[in-house]
């Protein structure tokens, strides 16, 4: 997983240990949340146009707990509310913020 700003900054900023952060969108609605040393759940909807669309997460409760410091175990839980569309580029999820932001980039992990 990895963040990119948006408005023309290139730079990425990526998790020290990708493995702590993991998005699953179960078909029932129902979205479970790795976020660092967190775990959390909520809902989502997309509306599919081929290999993007838009997407609406619903409210997502997060636990608190005291993580190691990590660039994106703040943002990324405040981030959850502004995503507003998805593309799926090269197998990976890309999901966008509003207003050009920036894009959150993850990669799929089998079970």
């Amino acid at each position: 997983m990895a963040f990119r700003q948006g408005a023309g900054d290139a730079a990425e900023i990526r998790p020290m240990r990708p493995d702590q952060y993991r998005l699953s969108f179960q078909a029932d609605g129902r979205l479970v949340a790795q976020v660092d040393c967190n775990r959390g759940s909520g809902t989502w909807q997309a509306t599919p146009a081929g290999s993007s669309g838009a997407l609406r997460l619903g409210p997502i409760a997060l636990t608190r707990m005291m993580c190691p410091t990590d660039p994106l175990a703040q943002r990324l839980p405040q981030d959850l509310d502004a995503l507003h569309s998805y593309r799926i580029v090269n197998g990976r999820l890309q999901l966008e913020l509003a207003g050009n932001a920036g894009t959150y980039i993850w990669t799929r992990v089998q079970p």
